[in-house]
């Protein structure tokens, strides 16, 4: 399976990438939303992990775009943020996510994250 860990951290995208790869998955990183959205559409991923406090184009942005590009059923997305007030999660959800969870996160979540979405 394929992940994209789309955040502009670098430390938060190394522990994203240990975790996935240790699990057997491929992975694909972006710094920011372009190349998130750009990178989406190139090699279709099975699941997005998204920041949603990136430059150039914001997580929901990214979000949003990846669905209006997508035929048939597209990448699962799960924002990952410390955006962790009301309102985001829902902002979240109607932008095209299927789960939300708040920073920090720990290498037992996010390998239950992938677990849940990739199996």
């Amino acid at each position: 399976m394929i992940v994209l860990i789309a955040d502009d951290f670098e430390e938060h995208r190394l522990l994203m990438r240990q975790v996935a790869e240790r699990m057997g998955h491929h992975v694909l990183e972006a710094k920011d939303g372009r190349e998130a959205v750009e990178a989406a559409a190139r090699e279709r991923p099975d699941l997005i992990l998204l920041d949603l406090a990136l430059p150039v184009f914001d997580g929901l942005t990214v979000a949003r775009r990846v669905r209006e590009g997508v035929r048939g059923r597209g990448p699962f997305i799960v924002a990952i943020t410390a955006y962790d007030t009301y309102g985001f999660r829902e902002a979240a959800i109607e932008a095209g996510c299927d789960e939300y969870t708040a920073k920090p996160t720990d290498a037992d979540e996010l390998q239950n994250l992938l677990t849940r979405f990739l199996g």
